[in-house]
């Protein structure tokens, strides 16, 4: 987490115990978004970026509602597959098609950091959509 921040990259919010938020009361969600940003403080010295990924994109109206009077803003994908779980990895000519064959405008590609397909396929990714004329930026850009 230091790495990233150090390196410029959007260190975001995802809550503390990824529960989901469509379901929980509003002190639940002010306590899992405040406790990471509180921790993220405490480790790097400054705040957390404002931008939330609700784990597996479950909220509410309300949720939605609740996290912007945080300071949030919610942040959703356009292109994902199932690449969490480490012990069932679809392989790295998997990951590189998925996003090749999904790709657009806009796109916000979600990709874990435990999946050994998307380790093996990132490099290849990264050069094929640059090629592709594709830029890469933050949501603050």
């Amino acid at each position: 987490v230091q790495r990233m921040a150090d390196e410029g990259h959007l260190v975001c919010n995802h809550t503390n115990n990824h529960p989901d938020l469509g379901s929980i009361s509003k002190e639940e969600l002010v306590f899992e978004i405040t406790s990471l940003a509180s921790d993220y403080k405490e480790l790097v010295g400054k705040n957390m970026d404002p931008y939330l990924r609700p784990p597996s994109g479950k909220y509410s109206v309300q949720s939605l509602k609740w996290t912007q009077e945080l300071g949030y803003t919610t942040v959703f994908w356009s292109m994902a597959f199932k690449d969490w779980d480490p012990n069932n990895q679809p392989g790295a000519e998997y990951s590189f098609n998925h996003v090749m064959e999904n790709i657009h405008p806009g796109a916000v590609i979600l990709l874990h950091a435990v999946s050994e397909s998307n380790t093996g396929a990132l490099d290849r990714m990264v050069k094929e959509l640059k090629n592709q004329g594709y830029v890469f930026a933050t949501f603050d850009q």
